[in-house]
């Protein structure tokens, strides 16, 4: 597609792209929808984090299974669930990205009283609740081929006909949506204090690199038990609490917190791919079509018009 032609051509190229394409159907429809480029951008930036950074989510997975790192496969083949990832990202960053931002919104415009880390936490929890109806599904597929339990797509979707393909459903809300209000509004307080409106996408991406990291250390017992549930799927009759107070009871907190310095890196150095990409494709989304899209009207009124890239 254009957009996406235009997010790998070098500066010069997509000036020169932005100022001769005319004003046709596509461009008035793409413009008359502004939340399709929250869609675009998070699909681009999920699908980015998650394929540059497997290897480290697959070590992770791995340390927090039941036996631990060398019962569940050592270092050995770090791509195995790679598949489902891929099939998974681009749904599940598109679907929270453009619930984010339509949230954000919607309370902004409804409740003018509500103070943005609210507003950014309530916005944030709805985002993760509708894309865990994407995520759940793949990442069940994703962590039972890393630790070998099964070796492909087509074993992981009969294994999910035997124990659900929403097992661990409650776990997952229980780990993303507390991850994400921890970090959503950090993420959005560290752009405003850099005072810079909008942020250069590097800039940002340092910003989502500390808030992940930090975010990603604390809920890490909540990720082991949403690991445990997936893998385990007779835990997640008892629900996420008991599941953490068995582990807690047989591991001790060290078990809770198995892989948070993996989780910890590999969400920091998330933060910083997914979150710059995320940005960046926004604005180079927006500013390849027209800058009279929904970001470059809230610039103009600001006396702002012009794009940071």
């Amino acid at each position: 597609s254009y957009s996406f032609c235009t997010l790998l051509a070098p500066s010069p190229v997509r000036q020169m792209a932005k100022e001769s394409v005319p004003f046709d159907p596509w461009t008035q429809w793409w413009n008359s929808s502004p939340y399709l480029t929250s869609l675009a951008a998070g699909g681009m930036a999920g699908l980015s984090v998650d394929l540059m950074l497997f290897p480290l989510d697959c070590v992770k997975t791995r340390r927090q299974a039941h036996g631990g790192m060398k019962h569940a496969g050592g270092l050995r083949n770090l791509y195995s669930g790679v598949q489902a990832a891929a099939i998974g990202s681009v749904p599940c960053s598109a679907l929270f990205f453009v619930t984010y931002e339509y949230s954000k919104n919607m309370i902004k415009s409804q409740y003018d009283n509500v103070p943005g880390w609210v507003e950014n936490a309530m916005a944030a929890g709805l985002g993760e609740m509708v894309a865990s109806f994407a995520r759940v599904p793949t990442e069940i597929m994703k962590q039972r081929m890393q630790v070998g339990k099964v070796k492909t797509i087509r074993e992981a979707l009969k294994g999910m006909q035997r124990t659900g393909a929403f097992v661990g459903y409650k776990a997952t809300l229980a780990r993303d949506i507390p991850f994400s209000i921890l970090q959503y509004p950090m993420y959005e307080q560290g752009k405003a204090y850099l005072s810079k409106d909008p942020l250069p996408a590097y800039q940002a991406a340092v910003v989502g690199a500390c808030t992940g990291s930090i975010s990603a250390f604390i809920t890490t017992p909540l990720d082991v038990c949403k690991t445990r549930v997936m893998l385990q799927p007779t835990l997640a009759s008892h629900g996420p609490l008991t599941s953490l107070s068995h582990i807690y009871a047989q591991e001790g907190l060290r078990g809770l917190y198995k892989g948070s310095l993996t989780r910890s890196a590999w969400m920091g150095l998330g933060g910083l791919i997914f979150l710059g990409t995320y940005e960046q494709s926004k604005l180079l989304l927006c500013g390849a079509h027209s800058e009279d899209c929904i970001w470059g009207e809230q610039h103009k009124e600001e006396g702002q018009g012009k794009l940071v890239l």
